[in-house]
């Protein structure tokens, strides 16, 4: 048999057996209900059996005041399921506001709102009819009577009743705008969240139906949007009146009272909700949806109307905080605050849109570039703002446009005070910490200045940064504090356990992948208060996430600190790592930025080792190196990292670094590229800063320089040997040593 008719008939015979299986199904709930029977005698003489029968028992018994029996058929109706084409079918046969009136009767409320809940989707699944709208659209504009039904069907629309009225007020055909805005009136609130959108868009006529409706079903979170159109410069004389008036509606309940309303503070009204929206302390209404996600409405230039996002509150913030800054900076074109948060919300936005495992866009169109255009000084003032509002995607990509249109004077103090630069090394959030040294080193300093000592810590701290993230684990108690590291690596943190608070907190400092510090309630020396409080007076620590792990009753004694700070929260003690990871998991969410990826911390300790051996390029003066010499030392044996590590220790002048350097120059394991360059590097430093070697490893090294097999190696040893400066009579015997001629030099053969 063809396999295509094959597929067909199954196909055919799915659709099939689905059908009868709805019927069966609704024949089932019919009987079950008959089955069951009513809560009391029910005076109808035969009981329902198809859903419209059920449905007119309801509204049946309404009538008759029996709410009791309006419920049990109600209720029963719903349990068969009934499809779109009987809802509507019902819908028109006892007319829209009936369903509206359901929901007001207290004793059948639940299945009612239930009911409205399927009749409003019915509705949307049938607006896909082309036919639909305009019958729609041709009752508005009817009768009384006509007209009121329509607006029962459009308040079952809900928002999504706004798109294609809008779409209508641009080329009316079968209603007229004032009808339109009149319509979207009576839709309340679910008409605001479209119509901000619309605001957006290029049609003034969509705008000002827009502002004009807002007005009316709008409240004072409104008001804030129809600021720019009721007193910018750009906005034309009729956007300016209708603005106006709708702003007056809300604030004095009268439209005639724009006698009443100024201009003056609205720019920084429209501002101050931007700057709430931008660092996420807007607070949202309350969300109904199961997902958390919120809808934000704006302009389709495509469809010519509004469309819906569900998005988060962060991202629906964000989106917000960019339309509220640009209306702002329209509205105060002097001042330059305004501009400034438009600037940064963009840079954030591009950080956001890509994601923290991603590095943020550049090029034409991007905010990267457009920062690096408006200059340095406009870029510190981004960096200031930034910093002090706490949002670390624009600081860092204000430091990487830093780098280009920057330069070192921008390290000098600034009216006696450390300049943005210098304090964006001491930033809570490491990665900014990580990028200001590094925008500072692109920048050649040729002089020293008050940073260079906290640049060369950073790389450090850096260089220690692992694959996995770690964890803290602070506890007295050295077998509970075993215990709980354990539990935590099971969750993807190695842990690293301390006694004490002070013990902690260095460890912490002291590492570049610590990513959680986690305290048992019984913290000593710091005291748990005293231990919170340090990690969060430094700048290392102040972002570090804490967690405060015991037992249950013991969270309350705690509460001042989890309320107190930011990102400290306490979690029970756990027998499992699935109760761990349950407790942990919307805590860590909360964290922004998110930990470096496995990929970028491989990525970090490369770019430090590169800047490190930059600052060894540089000469003495500027970049004190010693502190970064155990990092250095820990990773000059891998082949990955050991050319840039090798040479940044080649100008540490301490004894330590030339006994690592001769480690690896002998150890027969290591990489023979490796030892090559740490054995140029020993004869180097031998030369710059003398002599540090004892004479068992002077002797063992000229035992291994005779018999290295791998030539490069040899040669290499061997300038070690001759960077000692031998005595002549040691050179004498060398001389003496090296192999005889066995015969003259012949004349090299003529190619022919």
């Amino acid at each position: 048999m063809d396999t295509s008719r094959l597929a067909a008939r199954i196909a055919f015979a799915a659709v099939l057996l689905s059908g009868l299986c709805s019927i069966a199904t609704a024949q089932d709930a019919a009987t079950e209900a008959e089955t069951a029977g009513p809560p009391v005698e029910s005076p109808l003489a035969k009981a329902p059996e198809t859903a419209e029968e059920y449905f007119d028992a309801t509204v049946f018994m309404l009538k008759l005041g029996k709410p009791q029996l309006a419920g049990y058929y109600l209720t029963s109706f719903l349990d068969m399921d009934p499809d779109d084409t009987t809802l509507l079918k019902l819908r028109d046969k006892y007319g829209t506001s009936t369903f509206l009136e359901l929901v007001l009767v207290e004793e059948i409320e639940t299945p009612a709102t239930k009911l409205s809940a399927r009749l409003q989707q019915a509705v949307r699944n049938h607006v896909s009819d082309p036919a639909f709208f305009p019958s729609l659209l041709k009752k508005l504009s009817g009768t009384g009577r006509s007209r009121e039904e329509a607006i029962d069907e459009l308040r079952y629309l809900g928002p999504y009743a706004i798109p294609p009225m809008l779409v209508e007020i641009q080329a009316p055909r079968d209603a007229s705008p004032a009808t339109l805005t009149y319509a979207m009136s009576r839709l309340g609130d679910d008409a605001v969240a479209p119509l901000m959108g619309a605001l957006a868009s290029p049609e003034e006529r969509v705008r000002i139906a827009a502002i004009e409706v807002l007005g009316i079903v709008g409240g004072e979170d409104e008001a804030v949007w129809l600021q720019s159109f009721a007193f910018s410069e750009t906005s034309s004389a009729d956007e300016q009146s209708t603005a106006r008036t709708a702003l007056a509606r809300i604030y004095y309940k009268k439209a005639d009272r724009t006698d009443r309303l100024s201009g003056y503070g609205a720019a920084t009204q429209v501002l101050t909700t931007a700057i709430l929206h931008l660092t996420n302390r807007y607070e949202w209404d309350e969300n109904e949806r199961e997902d958390g996600l919120r809808s934000i409405w704006s302009w389709d230039a495509t469809t010519k109307t509004v469309a819906e996002h569900l998005v988060s509150d962060q991202f629906a913030s964000l989106f917000h905080a960019e339309q509220l800054a640009r209306q702002a900076t329209q509205l105060a074109p002097q001042r330059e605050e305004p501009a400034v948060v438009l600037l940064v919300t963009l840079m954030a936005r591009d950080q956001e849109q890509v994601g923290w495992s991603n590095q943020v866009p550049v090029g034409p169109g991007t905010a990267h570039d457009l920062a690096v255009s408006t200059g340095a000084n406009y870029c510190l003032k981004a960096l200031e703002f930034a910093r002090e509002q706490g949002i670390v995607s624009a600081q860092l990509v204000t430091l990487q446009a830093l780098a280009l249109n920057g330069s070192a004077d921008l390290l000098a103090p600034i009216n006696g005070h450390d300049s943005e630069m210098i304090q964006a090394l001491d930033s809570p959030e490491p990665r900014v910490q990580f990028a200001a040294a590094r925008t500072i080193l692109s920048w050649k300093p040729r002089k020293g200045f008050k940073g260079a000592r906290r640049v060369v810590e950073i790389m450090a701290r850096a260089l220690h940064s692992e694959d996995t993230p770690s964890t803290v684990v602070i506890d007295p108690n050295s077998i509970r504090c075993s215990e709980t590291a354990g539990l935590f690596e099971k969750v993807g943190f190695d842990g690293i356990q301390a006694q004490t608070g002070m013990d902690g907190f260095r460890e912490a400092v002291g590492r570049g992948h610590v990513e959680l510090a986690v305290l048992h309630p019984n913290t000593i020396r710091w005291e748990l208060t005293d231990t919170v409080a340090n990690f969060r007076k430094d700048a290392r620590t102040a972002r570090l996430p804490i967690v405060i792990y015991g037992p249950p009753e013991l969270r309350e004694k705690v509460r001042h600190l989890t309320s107190t700070y930011q990102h400290v929260a306490y979690v029970d003690e756990s027998a499992t790592t699935n109760d761990l990871q349950r407790q942990l998991r919307p805590f860590l969410a909360q964290v922004s930025p998110p930990p470096l990826t496995m990929e970028q911390r491989s990525a970090q300790i490369k770019e430090a080792l590169y800047w490190i051996r930059r600052m060894a390029e540089t000469g003495e003066g500027i970049f004190d190196l010693e502190p970064v010499e155990t990092a250095l030392s820990g990773t000059a044996n891998n082949p990955e990292y050991a050319e840039d590590a090798i040479y940044g220790m080649s100008v540490i002048p301490t004894k330590s670094v030339q006994k690592r350097f001769f480690t690896i120059a002998v150890a027969p394991a290591v990489g023979n590229e490796i030892r090559q360059q740490a054995a140029l590097q020993l004869a180097f430093h031998i030369q710059r800063f003398g002599n540090k070697l004892d004479n068992m490893e002077l002797e063992q090294l000229a035992v291994v320089a005779k018999s290295e097999p791998e030539p490069l190696v040899r040669t290499a040893l061997t300038t070690v040997v001759g960077s000692l400066n031998p005595t002549p009579q040691a050179s004498r015997k060398e001389l003496l040593s090296f192999p005889a001629s066995t015969g003259p030099i012949e004349p090299a053969q003529a190619t022919p």
